[in-house]
């Protein structure tokens, strides 16, 4: 995790772990008048001028990041490992749910 400057217009310093897609973003869709200013106002700013509660409050929230990276990961597994039996209580407890496979359909 590094802190940046104007890594968006409207904030002159944010933390980012994955700078270089960022500049890949502006090239490929912001405005060409854009680009250049914009690339040229993001540059690394020293830890250390960052203050400690903002530090602090951005490692922690890394931290709740990966953490809630792994939860979804480990919910979409359980659910695709249970999509029969949720399927089979769904259509329990709607018996006459219109649906295809596990999907509700619409009429026109």
């Amino acid at each position: 995790m590094a802190w940046y400057t104007w890594i968006h217009h409207d904030t002159p310093i944010e933390w980012s772990d994955h700078i270089q897609e960022r500049w890949e973003f502006i090239r490929k869709h912001k405005p060409a008048n854009e680009i250049e200013t914009r690339l040229r106002c993001i540059v690394e700013v020293p830890s250390e001028r960052v203050p400690e509660a903002l530090r602090t409050a951005g490692t922690a929230y890394n931290q709740a990041q990966t953490a809630y990276d792994q939860a979804e990961t480990a919910y979409d597994q359980a659910r695709g490992a249970h999509a029969p039996t949720l399927l089979a209580l769904a259509l329990e407890l709607v018996p006459d749910a219109p649906c295809r496979g596990s999907s509700l359909v619409f009429t026109k």
